[in-house]
């Protein structure tokens, strides 16, 4: 038996008005998980789960509902904090670039240093 299986269970409660799922700890019945109407809505119109899953006693299938319970909450926070991030970039100011029309440039010689402006190196330049 799988040390998931052994400490957590699902609470299904789908046929009603308000179906919600949630998957707790059995020792001190923390929530690990929990959809509420719309997500399970939404998970049912999609196909991802359907009532069947929900039926079956066999702990391995149940094993493998909890974790592609877990796996869908898991897809979902990766979603919000990527929107997150993205819409914190888009809203950062993009940095300002000064350009200079009289560029200089530094021309070293063993002896003496030199500032030339570009434009007559670039008239310089064959």
């Amino acid at each position: 038996m799988n040390f998931l299986s052994m400490n957590v269970y699902i609470n299904a409660w789908l046929d009603c008005s308000h179906p919600f799922i949630s998957i707790h700890n059995k020792f001190d019945d923390d929530v690990l998980l929990h959809f509420n109407e719309d997500k399970v809505n939404q998970l049912f119109e999609s196909g991802d789960l359907c009532i069947d899953d929900f039926q079956n006693t066999d702990s391995d299938h149940q094993l493998t509902v909890i974790a592609e319970l877990l796996a869908i909450q898991s897809n979902e926070r990766i979603k919000i904090q990527l929107a997150e991030l993205q819409g914190g970039l888009k809203r950062r100011a993009p940095k300002a670039v000064t350009k200079f029309p009289n560029q200089i440039a530094i021309q070293t010689t063993k002896t003496s240093k030199q500032i030339i402006p570009i434009s007559t190196l670039q008239a310089a330049a064959p």
